[in-house]
Formats: structure tokens, sequence, C-alpha cells
């Protein structure tokens, strides 16, 4: 199992994006300044659809972000509309998969329950 840290900056901006819109499932980014450790969340999406396009503008705009902030993505976040549902959408595992490649292949994938 690998062992990751995550701040209360970004587990707090998760909890509060899901309680934000509770009935719908939500997505967003792990932004971190080193390896498998998350510093915040950018959150980007509720009633997550494959909407590819928002994405790529999306990626480009949090590419910026961590520029400026001398920081990276370090993975994806997703939560869905059901509190029992654990499972991986093919579009969240799609855009994990481009973010575990951008990053070498260290990258989190984090599925938030309730």
């Amino acid at each position: 199992m690998v062992s990751y840290h995550l701040a209360k900056k970004a587990y707090v901006k998760i909890a509060l994006h899901g309680a934000k819109y509770a009935v719908v499932s939500v997505a967003g980014l792990l932004d971190g300044a080193g390896h498998l450790t998350v510093d915040d969340s950018i959150p980007l999406f509720h009633n997550v659809l494959p909407l590819t396009s928002m994405l790529e503008v999306a990626l480009e705009q949090v590419d910026v972000y961590c520029k400026q902030t001398d920081s990276a993505i370090v993975g994806y976040y997703f939560a869905h509309e059901s509190l029992t549902d654990t499972s991986i959408t093919p579009f969240t595992a799609k855009v994990a998969s481009k973010i575990d490649d951008a990053v070498g292949g260290d990258s989190l994938l984090l599925v938030v329950r309730g």
C-alpha cells in the first residue's frame, strides 16, 4: 500500500466541494510540491460528465497556477453522488491515467466515500 500525506487544506476543500454538491458526483485535481504529498485540492467539476474540452482548459489553467506557485499536479480526486459507490468511472480512469503518465507513474487517485 502506498503512503501519502493529505494536508488539512486539501481535505477540507474536497469535503466542502462534496458537501456543496451532495446530490451529484464531484471531481478535482490534487496539487503538491513533493512525492505523493498533497498540499491543496482544486475543485473542477460537479456532475462529472466526460467533457474533454472543459478538462483540457481546466488542466491548462491549473498548470499555469502550479508554475506560479512552484507546485505540480500530483493526482485526481473523485466522489460519487452515492455514499456507498466506490467504483471508478471510465472517464475518471482515463483522466487519472493521463495524469499518471504526465508525472511519471507517481500520481494519486483518491476516490472519496461519503
